[in-house]
């Protein structure tokens, strides 16, 4: 290879490293927040259920409850 091809073919060697550590990155990055999103709805949906188990046995106590909002 002459000296200019080689360094364009080490440039686009480069530029496509670059490219896929970035890709890589973001894949990683998109699974984290996608597992925290989860993690988010799954908590949610089990506080619901303890909410409205825990309002149904002090419903029983003390009648009607003020909703907390």
């Amino acid at each position: 290879m002459s000296g200019i091809a080689g360094m364009e073919y080490l440039g686009e060697m480069r530029r496509n490293q670059c490219r896929t550590c970035i890709k890589l990155g973001l894949k990683i990055i998109n699974s984290i927040f996608t597992l925290v999103g989860i993690a988010m709805i799954t908590y949610s949906l089990w506080m619901l259920k303890e909410w409205y188990g825990c309002q149904q046995n002090l419903t029983l106590l003390h009648g009607a409850l003020p909703r907390p909002w």
